[in-house]
């Protein structure tokens, strides 16, 4: 019965989410709210403990909150003066085939765009580019989604790691992560193939440009891992610039380029391009700040009640402070007004979803200091539910999370604790293990309810979530095995 109870807040939430189809808003809070009950009634956690959970619940949102806060304040300064609609226009004159321009804006862009913002902000600037490159809206939202994926283990400057997986102090986990995520090699590939589906000429097409979409998956994927010993902000942050300068090169050298072009199926208007070197300016100051940030402020924290502590360091504000210079040279107050309050009404959301979840994970994570004698909500789960093949199921586990939630960080949230505890209980190495949830949950990003939603929003289709998942749902499945795989050769040797 207490196992049954110690599932029930997993069991109400996916009921609520799913069967229900109540908003994540309301799903978190009545699980959080419950949780609470239980800890109160069932398992009687003393009251210092319950005070402690519920005050680091609100810090880890809190922490969140300036994260995409910062984000969505710099993305909004940089759209408002029109240096991401530039940006993509460069990308996509790189190449004249249709086909490099795609991987160079649903690959390259779209995983730059995750890295500094993430939250399904991404797909709400690329699926309009896509469209109008000539792309059906549904096959617009279909190729976003597909970039919404590897670059999610490290997005919005290494949410996922940071806040998912803040209760720990395993220092190895971002370049572990970063080894699994090599396998998101191949989302290039499956960007391609959803591209050219359908085409009277699919398989020369295909052909044609495999060997350079398995290079461009190659471009991110590696960047992204020899940049990991930095920290969690860093890897999707490299890997998207070093990667389209890497990829660049291979163009201009006709590297693994198709002979024969491919021309878009519509040209694009011709509209206001800023140049280069002022379109790269913000990100190469924000670069710049967060490698100071991280190695000066992050030893610096401030301290607080109940033995908690609050960051210095926090990337939501290196994100503001990268557009606040740009705000004053090009001497429009409007921009900053206009970006200020969108971006402070679009972070309340997420902090209340987050603040929600992680107060039920620090409750079940503390739950064991009660008077009722009971062993913790994570301790009850966790000895009935994995054994020995953890690595095998670690990754269904965290992209059932991403896919439930929409977000990766969510499922580091839920999920992290559970496993932790589960490999200590069959002594796996615990950074191995969360950092094979951290790459999966990356992969089920892809299908991500919450992020279908805002690509749709964006693209004029509704109601189709069932049809995207449907024609995603092998992808992920593909890419959840090969780190099920991974995990068992890395973990089980």
């Amino acid at each position: 019965m207490t196992l049954f109870l110690a599932l029930l807040p997993l069991i109400v939430f996916v009921l609520f989410l799913i069967v229900f189809r109540f908003s994540l808003l309301i799903s978190s809070l009545i699980t959080s709210l419950l949780t609470l009950c239980l800890s109160l009634y069932v398992w009687q956690i003393l009251p210092q403990y319950l005070l402690f959970s519920v005050a680091k619940g609100f810090l880890i949102a809190l922490d969140i909150f300036f994260i995409i806060f910062g984000a969505i304040f710099f993305l909004q300064v940089l759209k408002k003066k029109t240096v991401l609609s530039s940006l993509a226009i460069h990308l996509q004159s790189i190449s004249p085939d249709f086909r490099i321009q795609i991987i160079l804006l649903a690959w390259f862009f779209e995983a730059f765009l995750e890295a500094t913002a993430g939250f399904g902000t991404n797909a709400a600037i690329v699926v309009p580019v896509l469209i109008s490159l000539g792309l059906t809206p549904y096959k617009a939202v279909l190729l976003s989604l597909l970039g919404n994926s590897a670059p999610v283990a490290f997005g919005a400057i290494g949410t996922p790691t940071r806040i998912g997986f803040s209760a720990f102090s395993l220092p190895d986990i971002a370049i572990h992560t970063s080894l699994f995520n090599l396998v998101g090699i191949i989302i290039p590939v499956f960007i391609i193939f959803f591209l050219l589906k359908g085409r009277k000429t699919f398989k020369k097409d295909f052909l044609e440009i495999l060997p350079f979409a398995l290079l461009s998956g190659l471009a991110f994927s590696l960047p992204a891992l020899l940049s990991s010993f930095l920290g969690q902000e860093f890897p999707s942050l490299i890997g998207s610039l070093i990667g389209t300068l890497l990829i660049y090169i291979a163009i201009k050298n006709k590297l693994l380029v198709p002979k024969r072009i491919l021309p878009p199926p519509k040209l694009s208007k011709k509209q206001k391009v800023l140049p280069l070197s002022t379109t790269l300016y913000p990100y190469l100051l924000l670069i710049s700040l967060l490698l100071l940030g991280k190695f000066v402020l992050s030893p610096l924290s401030i301290p607080l009640f109940l033995n908690l502590s609050f960051a210095i360091f926090n990337p939501g504000l290196i994100l503001f402070l990268s557009a606040l210079p740009f705000v004053f040279i090009w001497k429009q107050r409007s921009v900053y007004q206009d970006s200020f309050l969108p971006a402070i009404k679009a972070s309340l959301g997420p902090l209340i979803v987050i603040a929600s979840m992680s107060i039920m994970v620090q409750v079940m994570i503390n739950s064991s200091h009660n008077f009722s004698s009971l062993p913790s909500f994570l301790e009850l789960i966790s000895q009935q539910f994995f054994v020995s093949s953890l690595p095998f199921w670690t990754p269904f586990v965290a992209a059932f999370g991403s896919f439930l939630t929409g977000s990766a960080t969510l499922s580091n949230l839920m999920f992290s604790q559970f496993l932790f505890k589960a490999s200590q209980v069959t002594s796996y190495p615990a950074y191995l293990v969360l950092a094979l949830q951290a790459a999966a949950a990356s992969a089920g990003n892809i299908i991500a309810l919450a992020d279908i939603l805002a690509a749709q929003s964006v693209s004029g289709i509704k109601n189709k979530e069932r049809s995207f998942v449907i024609d995603l749902f092998l992808p992920t499945l593909i890419y959840v095995l090969l780190l099920s795989l991974l995990g068992i050769l890395f973990i089980r040797r």
